[in-house]
């Protein structure tokens, strides 16, 4: 399929890209939704295969345009082509991802579109999450968020691997302390990941600052978030993901406060929906088509 290659500059300077695709003319969205922005997860990008390429051309066949696009944390470790300066999933600030969101909601207000949406997965459903609670952006008409993860410091303190991250914790914000704020450790817990130190503490720390439960009463467009069942379940003495703990239980709960708020588990699903994308696609689509 032919796709056109784009690009934009943040406010504060950096370049993402992109892919955009455009359904067949005269082709009418039966989702209420122009276009479509898919964001990626932790150190995704928008090339590499998955479950956005299948729901692409889903999406292109019920009339919607497609951008697949980078936000700053695109690939482990990236950096800005002109200035050089590192970002990827290791370096990224989350609180600067809401000029990326920007800046693609003003890439496809500038090709004609009107009524625009936004589609993010895992830490990319945070991000639309987090951009809407910062800025309530009237030109986006409704978001998605599947899989979004909460980062609660209560609940690492509650939970059996609290030992563990009060380590990597220490860890740290001694590297801070003696002015390394910057330098990349690998860390085994809340995940298995390499980020830098002062980004643990941001994306981690006891501010809470991206805990979804705390930012989806912000959040005034309608929005739907999907978890799967099996995210956040033990199995094999592992617990799949520590962002997914309780959370479904926990979203269940807020939608009888929040009047914009609709959450849906996809029954079978893991984070990427494996085995059950069709049965995901319908949650979703069906919930689109209402809007």
């Amino acid at each position: 399929m032919l796709v056109d290659l784009v690009d934009v500059t943040t406010k504060d300077g950096v370049r993402l890209d992109g892919t955009l695709r455009v359904p067949t003319a005269g082709v009418a969205s039966n989702i209420n939704a122009d276009v479509i922005i898919l964001h990626h997860g932790l150190g995704g990008n928008f090339y590499s295969p998955g479950m956005f390429d299948e729901y692409s051309v889903a999406l292109l066949a019920e009339g919607s345009a497609v951008p697949q696009v980078n936000t700053r944390g695109h690939d482990p470790v990236s950096r800005d082509a002109v200035t050089r300066v590192r970002y990827g999933g290791a370096c990224e600030r989350l609180e600067d991802s809401t000029h990326d969101c920007e800046a693609w909601v003003d890439f496809a207000e500038s090709q004609g579109f009107r009524r625009i949406a936004i589609w993010g997965h895992s830490l990319g459903g945070l991000k639309a999450i987090y951009y809407l609670a910062h800025q309530d952006d009237p030109r986006v008409q409704y978001a998605v968020a599947t899989s979004p993860p909460r980062f609660s410091y209560a609940d690492y303190q509650a939970s059996e691997g609290w030992e563990n991250f009060r380590q990597e914790e220490d860890r740290a914000r001694k590297q801070i302390k003696g002015g390394q704020p910057s330098v990349l450790m690998e860390v085994a817990y809340p995940n298995t990941l390499l980020i830098t130190t002062e980004g643990f503490i941001d994306k981690y720390g006891p501010e809470d600052k991206y805990d979804i439960l705390k930012l989806l009463p912000l959040v005034k467009r309608p929005l739907l978030v999907t978890v799967g069942d099996r995210e956040g379940v033990v199995i094999d003495n592992v617990n799949s993901l520590m962002g997914f703990k309780d959370l479904a239980r926990q979203l269940e709960g807020l939608t009888g406060e929040l009047k914009n708020l609709t959450f849906s588990s996809i029954p079978g699903g893991d984070h990427f929906f494996t085995g059950v994308r069709k049965e995901g696609w319908q949650i979703v689509s069906d919930w689109m088509a209402a809007q």
